[in-house]
């Protein structure tokens, strides 16, 4: 039988700052990382000064959601949100989607 996860008795413990150089792990889910991925897109597009911008991805969830980016609530929700604002700056920049099969090179 394996032992249980919580133990029967409460233990005490105190946060202790993590050492200095240290690192956060981490786990992000392909959604996340792809959203990621696009506002480091717009970023580098801006610090290009490129005007009009189509950006393609293979993740249809992600493009859906900056389509209809007004409806949704969630955490995601609000950075799509701020990341609609900042592809307002642009003269023009959209999202579309790409087949998975045209990542080939």
């Amino acid at each position: 039988m394996n032992d249980p996860i919580i133990p029967a008795t409460p233990i005490c413990k105190i946060w202790e700052k993590p050492p200095r150089g240290g690192f956060k792990e981490e786990t992000l889910s392909a959604e996340w990382a792809k959203l990621y991925a696009f506002e480091e897109s717009l970023k580098k597009a801006r610090a290009l000064n490129i005007s009009k911008i189509v950006f393609e991805t293979d993740n249809a969830s992600l493009v859906n959601r900056v389509k209809k980016h007004g409806r949704d609530i969630t955490i995601m929700g609000t950075r799509i949100n701020e990341i609609q604002i900042v592809m307002g700056n642009f003269h023009s920049a959209t999202i579309c989607w790409a087949n998975h099969s045209g990542n080939r090179v």
